[in-house]
Parts: structure tokens; C-alpha cells; sequence
């Protein structure tokens, strides 16, 4: 069982943040990788953690430790149109798409329960698309964070064990040793 940080945390403190902040999505934000919005449910954001890895903290006969790298990905979808049929809306897609971006960085990386959550943030990168079409200009934006987590595994102890063997082999000052004695049991560790 993990005792810390994990994709689902940390995923819903990134939406618990884009909900707080009120973007250009409103609260249009949801926890799945699956978007095929509509159009009149734009602008919207889904949020979602695809990747993680995890170095090795622990030793040997330790319990399990790791320092994650998750990989979030926020990505975010609109649809602006112009009353100018030689520009079907693309500038107003690039303005909003600037802003819904910009809204998506301040929130996330200035939430406190968020940061709470992570050791660090190592990298972030965001692409912005825009695509002409008849309705007008859609947008895409995808914010992806790299979020640096502490993840540790507690190993169950058993409250028994079967079978303990101490073996004392006395030893005389003079150097003789005697026969060890060998002693076998259940030790109750509760």
C-alpha cells in the first residue's frame, strides 16, 4: 500500500485547481483521457496522468521507496469564431488559447494543495495548436507537467513467527568451546 502522493492525488488537486480558478473553461474540467467534446461544451479541459516512473530509493531488504516522476497532462480544447469570413476566428482562437493557457499554468502551479503534494516540479511544457475549419477555429492546448513525488510502500510485519533458532555456542575462558545448544520456538510479536 503506498503511502503517499499519487497519479489520483494529484490529478484531482490539478482539477480541484483549474475548478478554483475559474478559467475560460468554467467548470468544464474532467479527469479522462477521453475528450471528444462537443462543440457547444468548449471551451473544456481534461486532465489526466499517462506516465510515471520511479527511481529506487530503498536498499536491499528495505521497504520499497521510490522518487516518482508523474507526468500530468492538462489539455485543453476551444472553438472561437469570427464574424470576418476572412479570419473564421483565429485570432480570437490565439487570444483565448494565450489565456486559457496562461490561467491553466497560474492555477496549477500556484495551488497550494497542489505543490503540497509534489517534492518538485522539474519541467513543464506547453504546445498550443489552432486548426481553421467551417465552424470557425478550434484550439488545443496541451499543458504537460513533470511533478516529482516521494512514493514509499509499507511491508506488512507478521504478528507471529513460526519458527525462531537460537544457537549459543558457549565458549570457556580458557578458550574451550562446549556443544551448542540450539533453542526452537514461536515468538508472539504482538
Amino acid at each position: 500500500m503506498a503511502l503517499s502522493s499519487g497519479p489520483a492525488q494529484l490529478r484531482s488537486a490539478a482539477i480541484a485547481a483549474l475548478l478554483k480558478a475559474n478559467t475560460l473553461a468554467g467548470a468544464r474540467v474532467f479527469a479522462s483521457r477521453d475528450i471528444p467534446f462537443a462543440l457547444d461544451q468548449l471551451p473544456a479541459i481534461s486532465v489526466y496522468a499517462p506516465h510515471e516512473r520511479g527511481e529506487a530509493l530503498s536498499e536491499a531488504g528495505d521497504a520499497p521507496k521510490f522518487r516518482v516522476t508523474l507526468t500530468l497532462h492538462c489539455v485543453a480544447r476551444l472553438l472561437a469564431t469570427g464574424a470576418d469570413p476572412a479570419d473564421p476566428g483565429r485570432l480570437l482562437a490565439e487570444t483565448q488559447a494565450d489565456t486559457l493557457l496562461q490561467q491553466m499554468k497560474d492555477a496549477i502551479l500556484s495551488d497550494f494543495a497542489f505543490n503540497a503534494a509534489v517534492r518538485r516540479i522539474p519541467s513543464m511544457t506547453a504546445q498550443l495548436m489552432l486548426d481553421g475549419r467551417a465552424e470557425g477555429t478550434a484550439g488545443e492546448i496541451i499543458l504537460e507537467l513533470q511533478a516529482e513525488y516521494d512514493d514509499a510502500y509499507a511491508v506488512p510485519v507478521p504478528d507471529t513467527l513460526e519458527t525462531v533458532t537460537l544457537v549459543v555456542t558457549p565458549t570457556l575462558e580458557s578458550g574451550h568451546t562446549l556443544p551448542a545448544i540450539a533453542v526452537s520456538g514461536t515468538l508472539d510479536l504482538a
